[in-house]
């Protein structure tokens, strides 16, 4: 959702941000992040420390069907930044009770505020992690190391590890393209299945973001040496 304010991003954009100034900060809902955790990081006497803070996902239901989660986030105080768990209400660029709906396209959200009744309560569980960073930089790798442990996440593994190598590659050879000017690489979308182009563009090239087109040559020239194949 954010790393370091997300500073590679267009400035006239609409992505996640802190907002400048105290009192402003980001908060979004922790089913949204792929670990639900906030990480601070700080130089102290010479050396990176980090802070964790990982909420274990949970959830209530109202009688209405409604599913409610909680928030994570960081909150900017004058000389330094707070990590917050709340009950599920949001920031968003600074400003409350905002959260983001689609592709650099926000809107109010005041869903996260509990109303509890005499007598009733609301329980989370929450777990923190603190330590010494390898590299500056660097501390934000722990979330993936202590997540790992924390949560030991298994997937229902379908398909085998040779049956998804398989399925990737047919994709993979499926997305290479060349044209008569001599242009090579993979297309960010396909048109080569039942419904065709759904992406609204036209076929391109990705060389940003993730290195798309780069991650996809290696790969294909790491099967072509393991399985001895100079082509095809």
């Amino acid at each position: 959702m954010i790393y370091n304010n997300n500073p590679s991003s267009d400035p006239e954009r609409i992505v996640p941000r802190l907002g400048a100034g105290p009192d402003r900060g980001f908060i979004c809902e922790e089913h949204r992040l792929p670990i639900p955790c906030v990480n601070l990081e700080w130089t102290e006497e010479g050396g990176t420390r980090f802070f964790s803070l990982f909420a274990v996902p949970s959830f209530e239901e109202t009688a209405d069907g409604t599913v409610h989660y909680g928030s994570l986030g960081a909150v900017q105080e004058e000389h330094r930044f707070m990590a917050a768990a709340m009950s599920g209400v949001l920031m968003f660029n600074g400003e409350k009770d905002i959260h983001c709906v689609a592709k650099s396209k926000t809107a109010p959200y005041g869903g996260g505020y509990r109303n509890l009744p005499p007598g009733s309560s609301l329980r989370k569980q929450y777990a923190l992690d603190w330590g010494t960073a390898a590299r500056p930089g660097q501390g934000f790798r722990e979330i993936v190391r202590k997540g790992m442990e924390l949560f030991a996440p298994e997937g229902a593994r379908p398909l085998t590890a040779g049956e998804m190598i398989r399925l990737k590659t047919n994709a993979l050879d499926d997305r290479w393209r060349t044209n008569e000017r001599g242009a090579a690489g993979y297309v960010k979308f396909t048109d080569s299945n039942a419904f065709g182009n759904v992406s609204k563009h036209p076929l391109h090239y990705m060389y940003g973001w993730t290195g798309q087109c780069l991650k996809l040559a290696w790969c294909d020239a790491k099967l072509g040496f393991g399985q001895g194949r100079k082509s095809g």
